[in-house]
């Protein structure tokens, strides 16, 4: 789900954040249709800048649609929060099945290879003269396949795709 948007509150909490976020202008009913289907799932969301993982806890369909996001506590992203909260208008990214599917195989292959995962993903995505992407976010769906099939074959035991992928 791509959306315009704005935060329009968190709080700091003992063991996580809680984050509100409006959608901006008309939703169409497939946007929420999308989104009560990540309700109560993890999810990686791209807020402007801020990429977190957290929780979709709840839905909210009045005058406009918000939906609240649990993320884990960490000092980065309050940081980052308090500078985006005051802003009248955020991108909104949240990850959809396949960007998830690419992330756990990310995560999985960089423990593999000893890298992180942007470098990682940035190794797969390069090319002769054209720079790779350091978050799925910015991938289009023919990337994603592609990388998907990289992935697919660094985890599955192909050494010489894991040795390319590490530079080895």
């Amino acid at each position: 789900m791509k959306q315009e948007g704005r935060i329009t509150g968190y709080s700091v909490n003992k063991k996580h954040i809680s984050i509100k976020v409006e959608i901006l202008g008309n939703v169409s009913p497939a946007t929420v249709e999308e989104l009560q289907g990540c309700k109560g799932k993890m999810k990686t969301l791209r807020l402007d800048t801020l990429q977190l993982v957290g929780e979709i806890a709840s839905i909210s369909l009045s005058s406009t649609t918000a939906f609240l996001v649990h993320a884990e506590k960490y000092e980065y992203i309050n940081k980052i929060l308090f500078s985006i909260t005051n802003k009248d208008m955020v991108h909104i990214h949240v990850s959809d099945k396949v960007e998830d599917k690419i992330l756990l195989f990310l995560d999985e292959a960089a423990r593999l290879s000893g890298k992180k995962r942007a470098q990682l993903l940035y190794e797969i995505t390069s090319f002769k003269n054209i720079k790779g992407k350091k978050t799925v976010f910015h991938l289009s769906d023919e990337q994603k396949k592609v990388v998907l099939d990289k992935l697919n074959k660094i985890l599955h035991g192909k050494g010489e795709a894991l040795a390319k992928a590490s530079g080895s």
